[in-house]
């Protein structure tokens, strides 16, 4: 039995006697003197009480006289034999219950923080913004409304900073990263989870609050003297790992993702060894915190000497914070910041001389082949792209013979076949070989502008005719800024040209297709981030874009062109929609058209395997979802185990 358990015993046993404490044999009054006959036989017979009652040798002095002996300390039950050799009333209760608050020491395995205060304990009234956490929940509690993980929306989590490769201590010690709480209440964040790309995961305990606006640390242990002196909040043991190349962390409950940080290995992030990854101070932001540009290395020593500001205000980093044209992009990053019409991915027009989305690419060259449009004049240097809207047609260019293009701006097309003698060559179509005519008619197109393609226009189409049919918001294989991509089925009749195709979501996001991009009746298009299959994760892009990213819990794909909108999915972050991670939203092949994709639950997630291992169809027909998982509940990027 334990100490705790016995003290227990003890005070049911002291209940059954009468108020006044004394044992049933105890005649007499209180006041100590001899009661020879009556307190020195059956009550307190043996070596403790033996002779003239309670003053005698055995319980003189300090141990039993005066409080140790009045009525408690050794009415009938403390006394019997060992009642007095300095156990029972010496305290080993008291070293694992020293303040008697019926609650064991948190140094002990129990759960009060403070066991040298009675009235600091688990359920105790803990008194608002007094600086002490009386009911040992974590946090002192104030008078703002106390908010759970379930209460919480996405942003109000923010991943700050991130010590993936410690230097004075091993990784599996030293990790740690911090998160700031950007709501104005404070929060239990009990039943948090906490994941990333693979396998890692933990599901917070309760008892872990951080209050509004504050900063709570989570890393691999609690203990100062092993973590290299980081004062952690959480310990979450091997649960989790963060990979000192490139690696994600996101936080969230149930469908929810509050944040999510990918680093990528010094691409953009910073990837430094023994100092952390930190965010401005001045960007605490769940959507600006998925830019690199952000972060950089910290550079306050702590603890053992690695650098960073675990619990504490972060570094600052310098980024010019500046937004003195309004337009929601800072100087850094904005490449006119005196003009809100010009920042990164606004719609950009051709040929009037400003490069409004910041591409650093010239504006007389629409079809990005690198040669200027020989219809004007730029920086004093007459263009010489006879057709700049197709890519393959540039000086020096490969001819193709006999073809009716003159893909090589040389003026003429390449001919094959015999000699044309012909004084006048009125003909459509020059068969001849050498045109020794003194008039060729034939090679110049007078039927308006060739643009290279054999499609119609983008501006022909009407709502409909074309259909979002697969999103790759979050691939696995590789980062989100490489491997992001989507597609779209041309569901009209005829074959398009999408030169011209706007691009956008709900807020900034936006581009414009630039070049021709011709895709046949009843086929699909890709457009992704990068259209390199090395780096991309293996996927075979029909047209690079910039100027938009692909948000992991919901966003929206919105194509239109100068007359409107021709079709838009908005996806919700697993409430309807699926939302994996490693495979694509893919709309069920027999729901391919402008209405059924508005529903989520005409979607599932791709199965098919391509490139580096990510699932999906880009480019070919979808994978059928046979009225299964639509994302609701299975498929919304948490494992059910995760729930």
């Amino acid at each position: 039995m334990t100490r705790v358990a016995a003290s227990l015993l003890l005070s049911l046993t002291l209940l059954a006697l009468p108020a006044c404490g004394k044992g049933p044999s105890d005649t007499g009054t209180s006041s100590g003197t001899s009661i020879t006959g009556a307190d020195g036989g059956t009550q307190d017979a043996g070596t403790g009480d033996s002779g003239t009652g309670d003053s005698g040798t055995g319980d003189s002095g300090t141990g039993d006289s005066g409080t140790g002996d009045s009525g408690i300390g050794d009415s009938g039950v403390s006394d019997g034999g060992t009642g007095d050799s300095g156990v029972s009333d010496g305290g080993t209760t008291g070293s694992s219950d020293a303040d008697g608050d019926g609650y064991i020491s948190a140094a002990l395995g129990g759960d009060d923080c403070d066991d040298g205060d009675a009235t600091i304990h688990p359920g105790a009234t803990d008194v608002p913004g007094d600086g002490v956490d009386q009911d040992c929940n974590g946090f002192d509690a104030t008078t703002k409304t106390m908010l759970a993980v379930g209460d919480l929306m996405a942003g109000d989590l923010v991943v700050s900073e991130v010590m993936q490769n410690p230097e004075s201590v091993e990784d599996g010690q030293g990790e740690w990263f911090e998160l700031y709480n950007a709501t104005d209440s404070d929060v239990d964040l009990g039943g948090l989870l906490i994941w990333d790309d693979g396998v890692d995961f933990v599901d917070v305990a309760d008892g872990l609050g951080v209050p509004a606006g504050g900063l709570v640390v989570f890393g691999r242990t609690t203990d100062t003297t092993q973590n290299g002196g980081a004062p952690v909040d959480y310990g979450y043991d091997g649960d989790m790992a963060l990979s000192n190349g490139s690696d994600a962390i996101y936080v969230g409950y149930s469908t929810t993702v509050f944040d999510r940080v990918r680093w990528d290995n010094g691409l953009s992030f910073p990837d430094p060894a023994g100092a952390s990854m930190t965010l401005d101070p001045e960007w605490l932001d769940a959507e600006l915190n998925d830019s690199g540009l952000y972060w950089c290395t910290a550079w306050t020593v702590y603890g053992d000497g690695d650098l960073g500001t675990p619990g504490q205000e972060n570094d600052p980093c310098g980024v010019d914070v500046t937004d003195a044209d309004g337009d929601g992009f800072v100087a850094s990053v904005d490449c006119d910041d005196t003009d809100p019409t010009i920042y990164p991915g606004a719609p950009d027009t051709w040929y009037d001389g400003v490069d409004s989305d910041c591409a650093e690419n010239s504006d007389f060259d629409a079809d990005l082949d690198g040669y200027d449009s020989d219809a004007y004049t730029v920086g004093g240097v007459p263009g010489d792209d006879c057709d700049d809207t197709d890519a393959t047609i540039y000086p020096g260019a490969t001819e193709t013979d006999g073809d009716g293009i003159d893909s090589n701006c040389d003026g003429v097309d390449g001919t094959v076949g015999g000699s044309d003698t012909g004084s006048t060559d009125t003909g459509s179509t020059d068969t001849g070989g050498t045109d020794t005519g003194s008039s060729d008619t034939g090679g110049t197109d007078t039927g308006g502008t060739d643009t290279g393609s054999s499609g119609a226009g983008v501006d022909t189409l009407v709502a409909g005719d074309l259909v979002i049919t697969e999103i790759m918001q979050n691939p696995s294989a590789v980062s989100d800024s490489y491997g992001e991509w989507f597609e779209v089925l041309n569901a009209s009749t005829a074959d398009v040209d999408l030169l011209g195709l706007v691009v956008s979501d709900d807020s900034s996001d936006s581009f414009t297709v630039g070049s021709s991009v011709v895709v046949a009746a009843g086929g699909r298009v890709v457009f992704g981030r990068n259209g390199d299959t090395a780096v991309n994760g293996g996927v075979s892009v029909d047209y690079d874009f910039s100027g938009m990213s692909l948000g992991n819990d919901d966003d929206e794909l919105i194509l239109s062109n100068t007359s409107g909108v021709l079709d838009a999915v908005r996806y919700d972050g697993g409430k309807t929609f699926p939302d994996p991670s490693g495979a694509s939203m893919s709309l069920d092949p027999g729901a391919s058209d402008a209405t059924s994709n508005d529903d989520g639950t005409n979607w599932c997630q791709g199965t098919t395997a391509y490139g580096d291992g990510d699932l999906g169809t880009p480019g070919s027909v979808n994978d059928a979802c046979g009225g299964g998982d639509t994302g609701a509940t299975g498929d919304t990027g948490l494992s059910s185990a995760r729930r």
